[in-house]
């Protein structure tokens, strides 16, 4: 059948790959530069739906109304300790806690399923300082490449 038809036979063959693309697979942008120098603002990436995420991978997690490319800095059982508006985890030092506040402590040690993410250029992120803990639902894939 498809002999007679190789038209039919090439749009098959392209559906069954876009589905496989699109099952295994996603792209997303890149906005703004809270992840420079690895990424920059209005870079594509290609991000992995099936890949467990795991600590120093960058993965693209969707919070509500809004796509997110983040490194993941801390997982399960990491401790996460906001001291006078300095953020620590696992004791070392990333910076302030969220856009230099004060007065505000807390530790936090991470559950299963619970993962701490920040901008590599933290100064200009917003990631869990602001949004706080992202929930393994909420991470839709892991960053294999740049396109």
């Amino acid at each position: 059948m498809f002999k007679k038809h190789p038209v039919l036979y090439s749009i098959g063959i392209a559906a069954l790959v876009a589905f496989a693309i699109h099952m295994f697979w996603g792209i997303a942008v890149v906005s703004g530069n809270s992840m420079s120098p690895s990424l920059e603002d209005g870079d594509f990436v290609l991000f992995n739906k099936h890949t467990n995420p795991e600590k120093n991978q960058i993965v693209v997690a969707y919070l509500g109304d809004k796509y997110i490319v983040k490194r993941i800095v801390a997982v399960e059982g990491d401790i996460i300790t906001i001291y006078d508006g300095i953020l620590l985890i696992n004791g070392e030092e990333q910076g302030f806690a969220e856009y230099g506040e004060t007065g505000q402590n807390e530790v936090i040690t991470l559950a299963e399923d619970e993962f701490f993410l920040l901008g590599d250029n933290r100064e200009y992120s917003k990631d869990s300082r602001v949004y706080g803990i992202i929930y393994r639902y909420e991470i839709i894939g892991v960053v294999e490449r740049k396109l």
